[in-house]
This record gives C-alpha cells, sequence and structure tokens, in this order.
C-alpha cells in the first residue's frame, strides 16, 4: 500500500464521558471518493481508511483548544513537523498522566493483523515505537512519561498491509496533545489594606510557579462574610506579577476576604485565600483640588531649548503620567511618558520607567527596546536589567536572561531577588542541582523582603514537583 493521507475535519467535544474528539481521515492514494477528500478516484481493493482518532482521559476532563484545519491537499509526511507543529492536527490539553487514543476503522477493513502506535515527546524529532494494541480493538491506552507536547502516529495492518511504513522525523502526526497534569504552585505573601492618593487599595503580592502558564493567568475574587459567593474583584485576568493594588469599590467596607486563582494553559488550578481584612468605610469626598491635584496632559511636550523650562515641563509629564498609573489608565501614562523622553532621553531611570509600562500593556518588543536604551545611558541600573531579564524569560530566552541577571549578582552579590530568578531560570532549564544553589544562595544573604523569603522558601520546599513540571530541552 502507499502512504495514507491524513486530512483534519474540525475538532469536537462529544457528550458521552469525557471525550474530546479529534476527526482524522485517512485514504488510500488510490482509494474511494470521501466527503473529506476532493473530486473522485478509482475505486480499487483492498483499500481501508482509518475513520478517527480521538483522545480519552481517564481521570479529567480533555479540555480542547481552538478547531484548526489542515488543507484537505496536505498528505502525511509531505511537510516537516515536530510535535507541536502549528501545521499538524490540532492539539487537544490533557490534564491526565494516563489516558486512552480511540480510533475507528472501517468494516471493509477488518480483519485487523495488527494497530500499532508510535509517538514523540517534548521536542524530540524521532519517533519511538509504544507498543502494539494486543485485542486490535478501540481504544489504545498511554501512559505518558513527562509533560508536554506528545505527537502520535498509528499504523494499522490488514491481509493488504501496514497503511504506512514507520514513521520519519519528516511524519506529521496523526494527533498532537499536550499534557499538563501538575497544578501551579501558588503562595500569597501578603494582603495588606492600606491607601493610595486619597482611594482604599488592598496591596497583594504572591508567588505562582508553573512551566505552561498563559500570559494572564490569575483571577482575583472577593467575598464578605458570612456570603460564601466569591465575586469578581476585576474584569480581565491579571499578569503573574506577583504584585498588584487592587483598587476596593466604594461599596465594600467592614469584613472582607480575597481569593487570588492560577490557572494554566491545560486548566489545571490553584488558589489562595487571603486572612480577613477589616476595611474601613471611605473617607468623605474631598475637594478634587486638595485629595487628586488636576495635573493638565500638555498634547506635545517638545524640547524649548530651555533646560529650565524643559525640565520643569519633564516633571509634569512624569507627574501626570504616575497619576494615569495610579488611576489605572496605562495609555495615558505611555504618552505622558514618552513626552517626558523626549525632554530627557539621557534619563535611564525614566527610560525603564516607560519599558515597565509598555510590558505592563503586552509590548514586549517596545518595552525590550526602551529598556536597552536605558541601559545604555547606565550598564548597572537594576530595575532596567531585572525587566529586560523577565521579558527574555517569558520568551525562552534564558541565555540573555541569564546574562543580565548575571550583571546585577555580579554588581551585588547579596541581590537575592536576582538570585532567585536566576534559580527559576535555571529551573526552566532543566538544571536542579544550579537551580537550588540560588535559591541557598539567594536565602543566606537574608533577604529583607519578607515576600522573597517566603519565596524562595516555596520553591526550595517544592523543588521535585518544579523540576518535574518542565519539559527539558531537547527531552
Amino acid at each position: 500500500m502507499r502512504r495514507t493521507g491524513c486530512h483534519l475535519r474540525t475538532a469536537t467535544v462529544r457528550k458521552r464521558l469525557t471525550r474530546s474528539t479529534v476527526l482524522v481521515q485517512h485514504s488510500d492514494a488510490e482509494a474511494r471518493t470521501s466527503r473529506f477528500l476532493p473530486g473522485a478516484v478509482p475505486i480499487r481493493r483492498r483499500t481501508w481508511r482509518l475513520g478517527r482518532v480521538l483522545i480519552l482521559a481517564t481521570e479529567l476532563a480533555v479540555v480542547m483548544s481552538a478547531s484548526t484545519a489542515l488543507a484537505d491537499d496536505s498528505p502525511l509526511g509531505s511537510e516537516s513537523g515536530t510535535a507541536a507543529d502549528a501545521t499538524a492536527p490540532s492539539v487537544a490539553l490533557v490534564r491526565a498522566r494516563a489516558f486512552e487514543i480511540d480510533y475507528d476503522v472501517n468494516p471493509e477493513a477488518l480483519p485487523l493483523s495488527s494497530v500499532e502506535l508510535w509517538y514523540r515527546a517534548g521536542t524530540q524529532r524521532a519517533w519511538r515505537r509504544y507498543g502494539l494494541d494486543e485485542d486490535r480493538q478501540p481504544p489504545f491506552g498511554f501512559i505518558a512519561e513527562q509533560e508536554g507536547p506528545c505527537a502520535f502516529f498509528l499504523i494499522v495492518a490488514n491481509a493488504a498491509g501496514p497503511s504506512s511504513r514507520a514513521p520519519t522525523p519528516d511524519s506529521r502526526p496523526h494527533c498532537n496533545v499536550f499534557v499538563d497534569f501538575t497544578p501551579p504552585i501558588v503562595q500569597l505573601h501578603e494582603a495588606l489594606a492600606t491607601s493610595a492618593l486619597g482611594r482604599r487599595v488592598v496591596k497583594l503580592t504572591w508567588s505562582a510557579v508553573d512551566a505552561h502558564l498563559p500570559p494572564r493567568p490569575v483571577t482575583l475574587r472577593f467575598r464578605l462574610p458570612p456570603e460564601e459567593t466569591w465575586r469578581p474583584a476585576e474584569d480581565l485576568p491579571l499578569s503573574n506579577s506577583g504584585r498588584f493594588d487592587w483598587p476596593v469599590p466604594d461599596g465594600v467596607t467592614g469584613a472582607i476576604e480575597l481569593r487570588l486563582t492560577v490557572t494554566d494553559r491545560a486548566g489545571n488550578e490553584a488558589e489562595a485565600i487571603s486572612p480577613r481584612l477589616e476595611l474601613a468605610a471611605p473617607r468623605s469626598a474631598r475637594p478634587e483640588s486638595k485629595s487628586i491635584p488636576k495635573i493638565d496632559r500638555p498634547a506635545a511636550a517638545l524640547a524649548t531649548g530651555d533646560p529650565v523650562e524643559d525640565a520643569r515641563r519633564a516633571e509634569r509629564q512624569v507627574a501626570s503620567a504616575r497619576l494615569a498609573l495610579k488611576q489605572g489608565d496605562l495609555s495615558a501614562a505611555i504618552a505622558d511618558l514618552r513626552s517626558a523622553v523626549s525632554l530627557r532621553p539621557a534619563d535611564a531611570e525614566l527610560l525603564a520607567e516607560l519599558a515597565s509600562v509598555l510590558d505592563a500593556m503586552e509590548e514586549k518588543e517596545a518595552a525590550l527596546e526602551a529598556y536597552e536604551l536605558a541601559l545604555k545611558q547606565s550598564p548597572t541600573l537594576r530595575s532596567a536589567l531585572i525587566g529586560a531579564a523577565e521579558i527574555y524569560v517569558g520568551q525562552h530566552r534564558f541565555a540573555d536572561a541569564t546574562t543580565y541577571l548575571g550583571r546585577i549578582v555580579r554588581h551585588n552579590p547579596h541581590d537575592a531577588e536576582a538570585l532567585m530568578h536566576l534559580g527559576d531560570v535555571a529551573i526552566y532549564q532543566g538544571d536542579e542541582i544550579l537551580a537550588r544553589e540560588h535559591y541557598r544562595r539567594a536565602l543566606g544573604v537574608q533577604p529583607r523582603d519578607a515576600a522573597v523569603t517566603a519565596a524562595l522558601q516555596m520553591r526550595l520546599e517544592n523543588m521535585a514537583a518544579l523540576s518535574r513540571s518542565y519539559v527539558r530541552p531537547g527531552s
């Protein structure tokens, strides 16, 4: 038989049990006409087709990604691909180590002489033979060795022969899954009721670690005891920045509890609940001029040539930007900071401040550009080094992140937070020994920030789980 073609229909979800179905159509090059294939082709004897491949989680429901489709003229093996190839079939997110692959075969292909499963995990290109389905009937049980992407290739044989030869590195998988059975690790360090610029806020600090977090994995809810219902505290999820000042709504007073939930890409959740806080009633409204001084935002802040006047205008723009930040208006803050930078282009700290706001707006490349400009002015500026390193980690540019964090530590060997981040980068790269060394060294310098100390202790206590949760490069 010739190599079969693979054609993906839309991903659907069965209501029966917890199955999520990925439809994959196989057809011999000279097989009968199929509704999945364009045009008519001649019918030959002893042809078969595999009707579908589906993923069945044995422990938890499968969460499907948005369905994608292959072009109908993309034959199996015609293009190179890896386990996480974006052009391969839709990727199902599986929250279980053990799951099953179900397959249907059209009646004329029976009886089957063998059903053979091949797989590749992580970033591997070489396929590994998993084994034979002894009873040659679906489903085919599979136990994942690790978390991360995993691709499958089925070879079904009957009296006419196998459906294909053993897969090569360029063979496109019949089915892709992403295995993630480890929930995030989260710890809420502080929930402090205070005020800022006349408004009540709750300052939150936390640590959340997971190998597969989306850009905004944190949701915040609150409740007013004795109520049991949790209410959304923010309309949109938060980034995993580790810090957030929650502006308390005017109608919320008295006892309150906050719940911080971190959700990874597969839907695994972990949460932390704050101790009960007591919120004072908001103060009576004061005249705007006394509580929050109004600062006019000029349409443009071009340099006048007068150093004194330019300095004053820059200070007004910076003050306006920081007020906008307090009010949650990031776009206005960026505009003001850019105006201030145009007046003080050599101010490294101002450039770093602009970069941090751009980062919060998910404008990563613009933020990196601003950080680099700041570092040209001040090569050891900590805020720019650590801000750029955090972006590099998110982009999996671990060598760049290590370089920047190492520059901080060389300048200040007692910087516990930078040492902690170096440990995190080591974990991302699969070096548990180096990570533990960095964490212990950070604790040894006796961090002044209690939140950093708590975060380090949490990492050391959960080192084994953290190490297992990350996909090793080349594994």
